[in-house]
């Protein structure tokens, strides 16, 4: 299992107890009133959902201002620059990436076609962060007799969270560079 799932997990294990502590000690001299189980069940429930709600809170957004988080912060919005062993031309283009905790989607543009995301992960290879994506890539119409959609997977070096460089390769045995500007 991942490592920043396990760590939601256990994060969430604790504030459901301290949540649940702090529920039952507001409440301890009704319980030792009426000595129902039922009332604690009913306790149990609401730490549990107060739980989820907070760590859903912070998988989406939270996560990015903790300075304790580890995971590379790279949502945003870069200016990019393909170099394609295809047909040898540099290309322009946008990416625009969404970044959840636990999820990071991806959308690139260029003048041709757009790149969706299928799967991606990052993750550590040989001690240097990596993010690691698969697209599907569709071509516009009239680019369409040179450029069928295709598959590809991209490796992103994440040393440099302002300048990304990275590689693709595709289903139609070509393969190029990719730079990253940062636009924030």
């Amino acid at each position: 299992m991942d490592l920043r799932i396990k760590s939601l997990i256990k994060c969430g294990v604790y504030i459901n107890l301290i949540l649940l502590v702090i529920r039952i000690v507001i409440s301890f001299e009704e319980i030792l009133a009426t000595e129902s189980l039922y009332d604690l069940y009913g306790y149990i429930s609401e730490s549990i959902v107060a739980t989820l709600f907070i760590l859903g809170f912070y998988e989406k957004l939270l996560w990015r201002f903790n300075p304790f988080c580890k995971t590379p912060k790279i949502y945003g919005t870069y200016d990019v620059i393909l170099k394609s062993s295809y047909d040898q031309k540099s290309r322009n283009g946008e990416l625009k990436i969404k970044q959840t905790l636990l999820t990071t989607k991806i959308k690139l543009k260029t003048e041709e076609s757009s790149s969706t995301s299928i799967d991606s992960k990052i993750t550590k290879i040989n001690e240097d962060e990596k993010l690691i994506y698969t697209y599907i890539n569709t071509p516009k119409n009239e680019f369409r007799d040179r450029s069928n959609i295709h598959y590809g997977t991209v490796i992103i070096d994440l040393c440099d969270l302002k300048n990304l460089f990275g590689m693709y390769y595709t289903d139609r045995k070509s393969r190029g560079d990719i730079i990253f500007k940062n636009k924030r």
